[in-house]
């Protein structure tokens, strides 16, 4: 590469375009690193998870904690996301975020701006402030599954199914994480510090709303026939309000105008991607990114039905019940073509699937050699399905991109 640079400047060329060249080649040199490095990553939390007792519980935990931040590092610089780019040009509109107007008149909310002027102020990149946001998500969430739960076991269950994909929504996965400590901070009979977080994840995310609905009806325990019948009653219900959307045009005038909006709206957030499919690896990839998550908590909600989930600590039965009820939400809007809807709806409710998965390899009667037997095989599950959650995140379906596949 650097030779071809030197052969085009003695060509005659300008120093404007060599510099250009050079800008591009590192950029995608950089791209390549990142993204293997990712992978590369999620990989050595599994091995670690493997190895670390071992050593003794203060090089655990410290060693655990370097993990996560290292891996929070990568998140803010990888430059690859569902939504990274996004949040990346919406804070460097430095016009935007100062202007207290547009906190209230916008669709991100008042929180999300709050805390991009502070950082705005104190003149700090984007990169900086995407590290630490995430960085307290996180933090949040795994002091919502209960400090004693923290180790390398449950570090790679949360990065595996969340690193590629659902961190990069960023605030919607910090939204999550409140829930999830609202959640079990009921539990533990902190309503304060509940009531607490139900205005910070309010005003990180108006999805929160939807999540706190859900709350109460936490304290329902779904048996294996009861979660049964519930998909069957759910796909029933999901069929015909399918059918009573696509009679949207023959609506009177004189209905709501919220019902229209709404149908419109459902017909709107479909299943398929907003530029369409581009080739075949195309609609693999996204079937992965909307369904692979949803399969595995379908299959541990069930696991841990089978076993009873009145065996499992209280916090473990409110997230197994929030989860359960996150796969019917995403259920039904599957069935009536909106599944992008309701995939963003599924993740914030089974915002506790690690916490269940850890559960079921490690805290029933079943203990030694058969629990991490359990663990193996799910995570290899796991990894399985961030290879091609990753491979639709680097663009191997985009014949633009470094990663195209070529079909």
């Amino acid at each position: 590469m650097v030779g071809l640079l030197r052969l085009i400047q003695s060509a005659g060329v300008g120093n404007a375009i060599i510099a250009q060249l050079y800008n591009i080649f590192w950029v995608h040199m950089s791209y390549i690193f990142y993204a293997v490095l990712s992978v590369a990553f999620v990989g050595a939390m599994f091995l670690w998870s493997l190895f670390e007792k071992y050593v003794s519980k203060r090089v655990r935990v410290l060693f655990s904690l370097l993990l996560i931040f290292v891996a929070m590092f990568i998140l803010s610089v990888r430059g690859f996301g569902l939504d990274f780019n996004n949040y990346k040009l919406f804070y460097d509109d430095v016009e935007r975020v100062i202007n207290f107007e547009s906190w209230f008149s916008e669709r991100i909310e008042p929180g999300y701006y709050f805390a991009m002027f502070l950082f705005k102020v104190a003149g700090l990149d984007f990169e900086v402030f995407y590290f630490a946001f995430n960085l307290i998500a996180v933090a949040i969430l795994f002091y919502s599954y209960g400090v004693s739960r923290f180790n390398g076991r449950l570090i790679f269950i949360v990065f595996a199914l969340y690193y590629f994909g659902y961190m990069d929504v960023t605030r919607a996965f910090f939204a999550s994480a409140v829930l999830a400590a609202v959640l079990s901070s009921i539990v533990a009979r902190r309503y304060l510090l509940a009531i607490l977080g139900s205005m910070l994840g309010w005003l990180i995310h108006y999805s929160f709303f939807f999540g706190l609905l859900f709350v109460p009806l936490s304290k329902l325990v779904f048996t294996t026939g009861r979660y049964a019948a519930a998909l069957f009653l759910i796909c029933m219900l999901a069929l015909c309000v399918k059918a009573g959307l696509s009679f949207e045009a023959y609506i009177p005038e004189s209905w709501p105008g919220f019902v229209r909006t709404g149908m419109r709206y459902l017909n709107s957030a479909g299943s398929d991607p907003k530029s369409g499919y581009l080739n075949a690896t195309h609609v693999i990839l996204w079937i992965f990114v909307l369904g692979f998550v949803f399969i595995v908590s379908l299959l541990i909600n069930f696991l841990i039905s089978v076993h009873g989930a009145a065996n499992f600590s209280p916090v473990v039965q409110k997230f197994h019940s929030l989860s359960c009820w996150g796969t019917l939400v995403f259920l039904f809007f599957l069935i009536i073509d909106a599944a992008v809807l309701g995939n963003r709806l599924f993740l914030l409710l089974s915002i506790g699937l690690p916490l269940l998965i850890y559960s079921f390899c490690f805290e029933t009667s079943i203990r030694g050699e058969a629990s991490l037997y359990r663990y193996t095989m799910i995570s290899l599950l796991l990894i399985f399905g961030v290879f091609f959650i990753f491979l639709y995140l680097a663009g191997a379906h985009n014949p633009e991109r470094m990663f195209y596949l070529g079909f």
